[in-house]
């Protein structure tokens, strides 16, 4: 089922247009140590899904709306960096139409800019490899200049949607909000009472 944020980004995109959204990379502290990851706030709210080396493609105009490129499923890192819902979970419990493996994005990217007449993505967001491989695909379907190649030609910001949206809070998250707080109040107290001068 599609997250409601998801709806509602979508309906504020143009309507012939693709947006692509990268989660968080992880970072490494030193030689096979990584620091605790943290997701790209902005794609786990219109995703959900938190795991790291992860690619949506959200696409309103299309029939397949919401395509993520993820890790596969592997037994053996699982044991190491714990469980990855792989291309079947990103469908069956996220927000996904469709999944691929993250290895395939690649070789998918020139067709996911061919048609569009605007891409929604965030240059200098802590992802220099997309970047540069957006930057390529783009300048050589610019280059090409042959129909039936159309490549988008307007490029937009989509934190500048995605900052706006989540200031403001549903019912649903504002319960939520009220919950943590509660939780954290109570938990002071209880602190409080445990101190000693």
């Amino acid at each position: 089922m599609i997250k409601p944020q998801l709806t509602e980004f979508m309906r504020r995109m143009d309507p012939k247009s693709v947006a692509i959204i990268a989660a968080a990379r992880e970072a490494v502290r030193s030689h096979d140590t990584n620091y605790r990851y943290r997701q790209n706030s902005d794609f786990f709210y219109l995703t959900g899904f938190e795991e790291p080396d992860a690619i949506a493609v959200i696409a309103p105009s299309q029939e397949k709306k919401c395509t993520l490129f993820v890790r596969p499923r592997d037994p053996e890192r699982a044991i190491w960096d714990g469980y990855r819902a792989g291309v079947e979970g990103a469908v069956s419990d996220y927000s996904a139409d469709e999944a691929f493996p993250i290895a395939d994005f690649d070789a998918k990217l020139p067709a996911i800019l061919d048609g569009p007449a605007s891409l929604y993505y965030a240059f200098g967001h802590a992802n220099s490899d997309l970047d540069e491989k957006i930057i390529r695909q783009l300048t050589l379907m610019r280059e090409t200049n042959r129909r039936p190649l159309e490549p988008p030609q307007t490029i937009v910001d989509p934190t500048l949607i995605l900052h706006e949206m989540r200031v403001f809070k549903s019912e649903a998250e504002v319960e939520i909000m009220q919950r943590a707080a509660d939780i954290a109040a109570a938990a002071h107290v209880e602190a409080m009472k445990a101190a000693r001068a």
